[in-house]
């Protein structure tokens, strides 16, 4: 397996239980670890056939964002 590995991603997002927590968004930082296999993208150099590490990131900000969890463990 192969790993990628995001860093620090720093988002925006509602969490927290407190009322002022829920009052605007907040700084979230967010690093992710995710294991696949990309041995037919190394073998092919095809492109589709690896991760496209800009939707990655695109989907966890997104989700991040919108999510409005109470607690970190949910968010995560």
């Amino acid at each position: 397996m192969d790993k990628i590995y995001i860093d620090k991603l720093l988002v925006r997002g509602i969490i927290g239980i407190n009322e002022d927590e829920r009052e605007k968004p907040q700084d979230i930082l967010i690093s992710v670890e995710l294991f696949i296999d990309l041995t037919l993208a190394g073998k092919s150099d095809d492109i589709t056939q690896s991760v496209n590490y800009r939707t990655l990131v695109q989907e966890i900000m997104a989700y991040s964002e919108s999510a409005g969890k109470y607690t970190v463990e949910a968010l995560a």
